[in-house]
């Protein structure tokens, strides 16, 4: 009966403690779009986007590329600020990336010659 009783109590305990893990996972999702004279939004497939600066973890920075609809999606494991500059052509676009843990982050870049 006493083994059964620390069995639960064990249970209960690793129970507990794996509840209270907080996530510390961060989406973020990275649009661009070009804008004409009038503000219309067009998005602007195919960019490459330089999210991080050199000298930031590999874990953090990264060079990737938007889906044909100028979309990317990325997790990242911590918190972070990151700045991000979109090219394609003659195009150019900047932001920062507002990473916080449980929160999917979406930024929109506008993209200009």
């Amino acid at each position: 009966m006493k083994q059964k009783r620390l069995f639960i109590l064990s249970l209960f305990c690793l129970f507990f403690v794996l509840s209270c893990r907080k996530s510390t996972e961060c989406t973020g999702i990275i649009l661009t779009v070009t804008v004409s004279d009038a503000g219309v939004e067009t998005p602007l497939g195919g960019c490459t986007l330089v999210i991080g600066e050199s000298d930031f973890a590999d874990s953090i920075k990264r060079t990737v590329m938007t889906d044909a609809s100028g979309r990317y999606e990325g997790t990242w494991l911590r918190q972070a600020y990151l700045p991000v500059v979109a090219t394609k052509g003659d195009y150019r676009g900047v932001g920062y990336l507002d990473l916080t843990p449980g929160n999917v982050y979406e930024l929109k870049i506008p993209m200009y010659k």
